[in-house]
């Protein structure tokens, strides 16, 4: 059993762009990296995190919003663990009645575990204090409902974090993150959402909505097509850095690893983050969606079924405003698009 107490960590969450600050994304994902590291040094690799609750097991927008995060730091901890997507996770809930709320007692953790295949439930509680917020992460064993591993961290109680405390997610329902956009007549109303792909995971931060259009794998080749659309209320500029191609990741549930093929879609921009000039990077008006493909392959003509990507892209706002944004989908059935 690892237990790992960071009781000197101390995190300012901030709002830049409407995401997170990348210096507070850089502390969740390490401790993600430590809980990604304490599995894997065991035998089991199938991993869902649930929804982070406070010590009465309830679900504030604060503890789906670490819960979510936890996820993708574990993805991209890159240590050959399949993470269940959390959109996946919460359908099998609601429809095997266990519900997507609460603490997670022994009895859930195994029929959890029975019904969806994971070894490793992550699961957290929250706690405030009057200047700052305890996160406890406790991996859980499936079969057994031992802990087998835990870290925390403090979390500096703002404005923000005090907000997101204050939203119990079953009063209110699901917060939407999308910003209002001018209709033709000048009016504000919601931004369209396209039909979601049965299966396939959604990604939303900031200004940035990406959703799955087709995965097919044969032969050790994969292509994916994604839709990436801006949901703020302003033009976004989007490109990745680098010098021809962009830093991807793509691995599956068989640990295979595989390499950029080609792509189309956003430009790739030398220092991207950097630049002052926005001409390379692509436009997208509110509501306006991109097309992104990708292809991959690797050396092998046998793979997995289930599929985990990763990038970074940089998004600029009308106002010059810059937020480098990590874009993780875990989850991806081969299936999807077909």
């Amino acid at each position: 059993m690892i237990f790992r107490w960071t009781v000197t960590l101390v995190m300012g969450l901030g709002m830049v762009g409407g995401g997170v600050a990348e210096a507070q994304q850089r502390e969740i994902t390490a401790a993600a990296v430590n809980i990604a590291t304490d599995i894997a040094a065991g035998s089991k690799r199938s991993v869902a995190v649930v929804d982070f609750t406070d010590l009465q097991g309830t679900v504030t927008e604060l503890g789906r919003f670490v819960a979510e995060e936890m996820a993708l730091g574990l993805v991209m901890a890159r240590k050959n663990l399949s993470v269940i997507d959390r959109t996946h996770l919460r359908t099998l809930m609601e429809e095997n009645k266990l519900g997507t709320t609460g603490l997670i007692d022994p009895a859930t953790a195994r029929k959890l575990g029975k019904i969806i295949g994971v070894e490793v439930l992550v699961t957290g509680t929250i706690t405030p204090f009057p200047d700052s917020v305890r996160v406890v992460i406790k991996v859980l064993d499936t079969d057994t409902a031992t802990i087998l591993a835990a870290d925390s961290m403090d979390i500096a109680k703002t404005q923000t974090i005090e907000s997101l405390l204050s939203r119990d997610i079953n009063r209110a329902g699901p917060a939407s993150t999308s910003a209002p956009r001018p209709s033709a007549s000048g009016a504000a109303s919601a931004p369209s959402r396209p039909p979601a792909v049965s299966g396939a995971p959604v990604f939303q931060r900031g200004p940035l909505r990406v959703t799955v259009g087709q995965l097919a794998a044969a032969k050790g080749n994969v292509s994916l097509s994604l839709t990436i659309e801006n949901i703020s209320a302003e033009p976004q500029y989007l490109a990745f850095s680098g010098y021809s191609d962009p830093a991807v990741s793509l691995t599956d549930n068989m640990a295979a690893e595989y390499s950029l093929n080609q792509h189309n879609g956003i430009p790739v921009v030398q220092n991207a983050g950097t630049t002052k000039e926005r001409n390379s990077f692509v436009r997208l008006e509110p509501g306006e969606g991109l097309n992104q493909l990708f292809t991959f392959r690797h050396g092998h003509e046998y793979g997995g079924t289930v599929f985990s990507f990763s990038t970074v892209v940089w998004v600029w706002s009308e106002k010059g405003s810059q937020v480098a944004t990590s874009v993780g989908l875990s989850g991806i059935p081969s299936s999807v698009g077909k």
